[in-house]
C-alpha cells in the first residue's frame, strides 16, 4: 500500500479528526517553494475542504489547529529526545521498537492519569512518543474553569487581535481573549501533569533509564514537551491522528515508506477502544496496511471532555503548585530593562549565567540552559520567579540580539519568558523541597 492509498482508506477517520475545525494546517517541505513558505517553519493553512487534495491526493503531513470552530484542542505531547541517536527511532522497526520501549512506561502513566479520573481523551502514538488530545467545547462549564485559572499577558492580548490571510503561516483567524484563557488554562494543567510524572520517574536517572525532563533539558531524555505551552494559541496546532510521518525521509533521509501515526486508545468516559500493545503500534506504524486496516476501529472523533475536567482542575487549585501560578500572576512586573539592569549587577553569578545576560543568543533558548539560569535565580539569589522572567523577557525583545524567532507576533516576549520561569522555577522548588506536587 502507497501513501496516497493508505489516506484514502483512512480518510473518513482524518476527516473526523477535523470535525471542530474550519481550516487544516500542512506541515511539507514541498510546499516551501509552491506556496513561498517559510524554509524553517514549512507549515500553510488551507480551508477544510482541502483536506482530501492534500492527502490522498498529494501524501502531505496535515496538523490540527488547537483553536477549533467552538472549541479548544488540549495538545499534550511527549517523545524521546535522544541527541545524535534520534535516527535510530527509523533505521528499522526492531530499532524502533527497542527505543520506543523507553517511553512507554511513562506515556502508560499518564494515559492512567486520565482514565482513573474518567477524563475523556484519545492516545494517538507518533513515531518518538505520543500525544493525548481532548476537546473542551467553548460553551461547557468546563471552558469557564479553565479560563477562571488561565492568564493572557498584554502580548497575548495583543497577538491574539491580530489575523491574517488563508494561505499565510500556520494561522488563519483571531482568538477571542476568553477562548485564550481556556487555552492557556489548559497549559496550567499540561505543567501539573508534568510535575506529577516527573515525581513518579524521579529515579529514572538513579537507575540508569532515561530521566524524565519537561522540555529537551537534557541531551538524552523523556520530553515533556510543553513547549506548545508558549507562543500564541494562534499558532499551535499538532499533528493529525491517522496522518503521515515523514521525519525518516525529510531529517534522515531514509528511503522505506514513511510512518504513521497510530491510535491506542480511545475513551469516551465510559468505553475504552483500541489496542495498546507496544508490538502493535509499531507493527503499524511500520506496515500502512496494516495500519489503515486498524484505522476503521475507530470513528476519528477526538473526544469532547466532560465534567470530570472540573474535578481534575479542582485537584490542581488544591495543590501548592496552584498556589505558586496565583503568586507568579499577582506580582508585579518590573519596568522594561530593570530586571536585566539588577541581574547584571549581582556578583556572585556563575560565569555561564553570567554569559547569558551578556550574549543570550542562543543560550536563553536552550532548555537545557535555562533551567540553570532560572534555578540560579529563584533558589541561590532568592529571586521571585515573575522577575527572572522579566530578565528573559528583557533579552526578548531586545533586537540587537539577531534573534531569528517572532517576539512580538508568534512568541510574546512577555508571555515567552513567563512561560520559561514559571516552568522551571516550580520545578526548582520541588527539587530544593520548597514545594511539594
Amino acid at each position: 500500500m502507497n501513501i496516497l492509498e493508505y489516506y484514502k482508506s483512512v480518510f473518513p477517520q482524518l476527516d473526523a479528526a477535523f470535525s471542530m475545525s474550519d481550516y487544516i494546517i500542512v506541515n511539507e517541505k514541498t510546499i516551501i517553494k509552491e506556496y513561498d513558505a517559510n524554509p524553517h517553519f514549512p507549515s500553510l493553512t488551507f480551508d477544510k475542504d482541502q483536506l482530501y487534495h492534500m492527502t490522498a491526493e498529494r501524501g502531505f503531513q496535515v496538523h490540527i489547529p488547537a483553536i477549533g470552530t467552538e472549541a479548544v484542542l488540549a495538545p499534550l505531547d511527549y517523545e524521546l529526545f535522544l541527541s545524535r541517536e534520534q535516527k535510530y527511532l527509523f533505521v528499522s522497526k526492531e530499532s524502533h521498537k527497542n527505543y520506543f520501549s523507553k517511553i512507554w512506561p511513562v506515556i502508560q502513566f499518564i494515559k492512567d492519569i486520565f482514565l482513573k479520573r474518567k477524563m475523556p481523551f484519545i492516545l494517538d502514538y507518533t513515531a518518538a512518543g505520543g500525544h493525548i488530545l481532548f476537546y473542551t467545547p467553548l460553551y461547557q462549564e468546563s471552558s469557564k474553569a479553565l479560563a477562571e485559572i488561565g492568564a493572557l499577558e498584554e502580548g497575548l492580548i495583543r497577538t491574539c487581535n491580530e489575523a491574517k490571510g488563508t494561505l499565510d503561516y500556520r494561522v488563519k483567524n483571531q482568538v477571542p481573549l476568553e477562548t485564550a484563557k481556556v487555552f492557556s488554562g489548559i497549559t496550567r494543567l499540561a505543567e501539573y501533569i508534568a510535575l506529577f510524572t516527573m515525581k513518579e520517574f524521579r529515579a529514572n536517572m538513579r537507575t540508569g533509564k532515561l530521566p524524565v525532563m519537561i522540555s529537551d533539558a537534557a541531551m538524552n531524555c523523556i520530553n515533556i514537551d510543553n513547549s506548545w505551552c508558549e507562543g500564541s494559541p494562534r499558532f499551535r496546532s499538532i499533528r493529525s491522528p491517522f496522518s503521515l510521518h515523514k521525519k525518516n525521509w525529510e531529517k534522515f533521509k531514509y528511503k522505506h515508506d514513511p510512518l504513521c501515526d497510530v491510535i491506542g486508545v480511545h475513551y469516551n468516559g465510559e468505553e475504552i477502544t483500541g489496542i495498546n500493545e507496544l508490538d502493535h503500534v509499531i507493527d503499524c506504524m511500520w506496515d500502512l496496511e496494516k495500519a489503515a486496516e486498524y484505522a476503521k476501529t475507530f470513528t476519528g472523533n477526538i473526544p469532547n471532555s466532560n465534567n470530570t475536567l472540573i474535578g481534575f482542575i479542582n485537584e490542581y487549585k488544591r495543590s501548592e503548585l496552584y498556589e505558586m501560578h496565583k503568586d507568579f500572576d499577582e506580582t508585579y512586573d518590573n519596568e522594561p530593562g530593570m530586571a536585566l539592569d539588577y541581574a547584571k549587577q549581582i556578583q556572585d553569578l556563575s560565569d555561564i549565567t553570567r554569559w547569558m545576560l551578556h550574549w543570550p543568543n542562543p543560550m536563553c533558548l536552550q532548555p537545557i540552559n535555562l533551567i540553570n539560569f532560572v534555578r540560579e535565580f529563584v533558589i541561590q539569589h532568592k529571586w521571585k520567579p515573575r522577575h527572572v522572567a522579566n530578565i528573559l523577557r528583557d533579552v526578548y525583545a531586545d533586537p540587537k540580539y539577531n534573534w531569528n524567532d517572532d517576539f512580538y507576533n508568534e512568541y510574546p516576549s512577555d508571555e515567552k519568558a513567563n512561560f520559561w520561569a514559571r516552568t522551571y522555577s516550580a520545578l526548582a522548588y520541588i527539587e530544593a523541597g520548597w514545594m511539594r506536587i
